[in-house]
């Protein structure tokens, strides 16, 4: 400071102690009001400057709205807020926006609207000034909604905002393979680069034939679903993740996968019209191709069959069937056959006459949605079936 007179200026004094100049959170300690309060987690905690699981609101687990208002005392003009939710680094609120007391109703807070949420800290600027007296923070999540700290910031200074970025890099990808699919899942990354992420995006490289590969499927979190795979090639898939700025980095790549169609006969129950010594009906669907393991009727007349009971309904496309001793006394006359609601009916195109082969592999001229399936023929004296093999479509 200096002090001047018709003379002139004197000397400046001492510099004073330094302070920083930060906006005022009008929301700390004031009054709240709660929609609903589970256990001991207040709306006050929202509101006290501690930003923790121990200290926070927490909603009833009932559905929503949930909202938790918070009153100044006073009118204030506020510029922008900062938002701490969630339990640890997850369960963000999804649907939220901020709302203000107008005098008459409540209103949206232009640009605070989020949907899709994912982050456990939400800063926001305000597209305008708002003069009010109270403020309500209001989501229409259903079940807990967990709110740690509302930081609401008048507007005689703004807090310096970080730039927006791309988001971080997603992490811990994995996949699990199905009939032509992988499904992946991943964890968000740490950082959402101060904008919402929006979205991610999963590419899936071949690298068997790299030709099958560049499968891309988006979708707003984990899991995601790819279709549309080679099945026997393995594929390795990467994840990235979309907010307002852009696209960020892409992860590192899964394990690879292999993608197959699943043997829905395997482990089943089974009933048979006849048995021979110890070759029962299960070692036609545990998985092991011998004679040693195999089912064998009754050296009778036909005809002789095999039923296999999925236990729910399966949509099935293909079989493959194992039979005969050795590489001889292969079944020559069978059809599968589907259990309907009321009776069996052949799988249209499985009818065979006059086979001699020990393996025959079909793929049905349409699909067919059953509980149960029969391998049926009309052979007399033995038949032996060592694997039967029904693929899911």
């Amino acid at each position: 400071v200096t002090a001047t007179n018709a003379v002139g200026t004197g000397a400046a004094s001492a510099a004073s102690s330094a302070v920083t100049p930060a906006p005022t959170n009008v929301a700390l300690g004031k009054a709240t009001l709660t929609d609903s309060v589970y256990a001991e987690y207040v709306g006050p905690k929202a509101v006290d400057g501690i930003i923790s699981d121990a200290s926070r609101w927490l909603s009833a687990n009932t559905a929503g709205p949930h909202w938790i208002e918070i009153d100044f005392g006073s009118l204030q003009t506020i510029c922008s807020s900062e938002i701490y939710m969630g339990y640890g680094t997850g369960s963000a609120v999804t649907e939220f926006v901020l709302q203000f007391w107008n005098g008459a109703a409540w209103a949206d807070i232009p640009g605070t609207a989020v949907t899709g949420n994912t982050s456990v800290s939400v800063a926001q600027t305000f597209t305008s000034s708002i003069t009010t007296n109270k403020v309500r923070f209001y989501s229409t999540d259903n079940g807990f909604v967990r709110v740690k700290e509302i930081n609401i910031w008048d507007c005689a200074s703004q807090p310096a905002v970080a730039a927006e970025t791309k988001p971080g890099v997603p992490t811990g990808v994995s996949a699990t393979a199905g009939n032509g699919q992988a499904s992946v899942v991943f964890t968000p990354p740490a950082s959402d680069g101060g904008s919402v992420i929006t979205g991610y995006t999963v590419t899936a490289t071949d690298t068997t034939t790299p030709g099958n590969g560049g499968q891309t499927v988006s979708g707003t979190g984990s899991p995601i679903v790819v279709t549309g795979l080679t099945n026997g090639d393995s594929y390795t898939f990467t994840v990235t993740a979309t907010n307002a700025v852009g696209t960020g980095a892409a992860s590192a790549a899964s394990s690879a996968v292999t993608p197959a169609p699943t043997n829905v006969a395997l482990g089943k129950a089974t009933l048979t019209d006849s048995v021979y010594a110890e070759y029962v009906g299960p070692k036609a669907v545990d998985g092991i191709i011998s004679d040693a393991s195999r089912w064998l009727s009754a050296n009778t007349a036909g005809p002789h069959w095999i039923e296999i009971d999925f236990g729910s309904l399966q949509t099935i496309c293909s079989s493959e069937i194992y039979m005969g001793y050795g590489t001889g006394s292969a079944v020559t006359e069978f059809v599968l056959q589907f259990w309907n609601g009321a009776a069996w009916a052949d799988i249209p195109g499985t009818a065979v006459t006059g086979n001699t082969s020990v393996s025959v592999a079909q793929t049905f001229t349409s699909s067919i949605t059953t509980n149960k399936v029969r391998f049926y023929s009309t052979d007399n004296g033995y038949v032996r079936v060592k694997e039967i093999n029904i693929w899911d479509c």
